[in-house]
């Protein structure tokens, strides 16, 4: 008869070779210890912090956090979804919660929704299955009802924070004021002798465009001036569409002396129809942009923007999901505002008209 062939052996390792075991050997610590440290259960000193993340490497070694969460309940990570991650805007509200998610000892795992609310339901299930702590969510357009978003976590009692718009109903949520700002934006344009002033907008259904929608007609409506709906453009947030809407609004027989362009994108899309026009920013036509990027003090002209708090509205909502999470905020519901500011560069002068005119 023939013989079998024989099982592969594996290598003898002796006890505490590899592993946890062996992070603890080499960093002269305890095994509880070197838990403590890569689980983030525990600050230390940063030379002992150090020899343990340095033994950790050296080794290959990190926790299954997966494990470790069947035992603790607690996987010490949240996830984060977030509607367009090529969009600087939101990619600094990331860098805020991963910040301070990291600084606690959780790591922040990244989804993109595409402005998609059912992708966005189907990413909720999805940290369910991860069995994340907790998820931080810009929702997706739709005013959806809290069921649908709650539906995939709600069984666990995972907490969910909203960052940067509204859900529509009562919840957590860390924002910044769209209406106040847009107001003021569109006053200093009115300031300035503009009273043809169009606006370049996002056509979706989410709070912080509704709320600049309400900003500008607010503004006008303070001077006597009835809102025109042939100066409102409402498209698609890429640079195309907003160079195209800039192009039709400066195509009216009686066109807007002044564009305010309600996203980044937006308004690289007015400034360029404007050039492209044959006319000149600011002589012939102000534009105030949102959100204000390093980039803009060489963009030319230097462009008026409004400054959102983008890291800020992150690290803030990523620090009441934490808190959530361990317990330490309970109670009803928290909405916090964060103030945006407007920053004035060359992209906004006086009227045109009123200089001809002499006033």
């Amino acid at each position: 008869m023939g013989t079998s062939p024989r099982a592969p052996t594996r290598p003898h390792r002796p006890a505490g070779t590899t592993g946890i075991h062996a992070v603890a050997r080499r960093a002269r610590v305890s095994i509880s210890t070197v838990s403590r440290c890569l689980t983030g259960k525990r600050k230390f000193a940063p030379e002992l912090e150090r020899r343990i993340l340095d033994a950790a490497r050296s080794l290959s070694y990190s926790p299954n956090r997966l494990a470790s969460g069947l035992r603790t309940r607690r996987t010490r990570a949240i996830g984060m979804i977030l509607p367009d991650s090529s969009n600087p805007y939101f990619s600094d509200m990331v860098k805020g919660a991963e910040d301070t998610a990291r600084a606690a000892g959780f790591v922040l795992l990244l989804f993109n929704s595409a402005e998609d609310r059912e992708r966005e339901r189907e990413h909720l299930a999805t940290m369910q299955s991860f069995r994340c702590d907790g998820a931080l969510v810009i929702p997706a357009p739709g005013g959806s009802p809290e069921r649908d978003r709650r539906r995939a976590t709600a069984p666990a009692g995972v907490p969910i924070v909203y960052a940067g718009r509204e859900p529509g109903f009562d919840a957590d949520v860390v924002i910044a004021d769209s209406f106040g700002v847009t107001r003021d934006a569109v006053r200093h344009l009115l300031h300035l002798g503009h009273r043809r002033i169009g606006l370049v907008t996002v056509d979706l259904d989410i709070s912080s465009m509704r709320d600049r929608l309400r900003g500008y007609r607010a503004a006008l409506e303070e001077t006597g001036i009835a809102p025109n709906g042939e100066y409102e453009a409402r498209v698609s947030s890429t640079v195309g569409d907003g160079f195209a809407a800039t192009r039709r609004l400066l195509d009216l027989p009686r066109p807007p002396t002044a564009i305010f362009a309600a996203s980044n994108v937006l308004s690289i899309g007015a400034v360029s129809a404007i050039e492209a026009s044959g006319r000149s920013c600011p002589h012939d036509v102000s534009v105030v942009g949102y959100d204000n990027y390093a980039w803009e003090e060489v963009f030319h002209p230097r462009l008026t923007a409004v400054q959102q708090p983008a890291y800020v509205i992150g690290q803030r909502a990523a620090q009441l999901l934490i808190e959530r999470v361990l317990g330490s905020k309970s109670g009803p519901a928290e909405c916090v505002a964060l103030q945006s500011t407007l920053v004035v560069r060359e992209s906004s002068g006086p009227c045109p008209e009123t200089k001809r005119a002499g006033r």
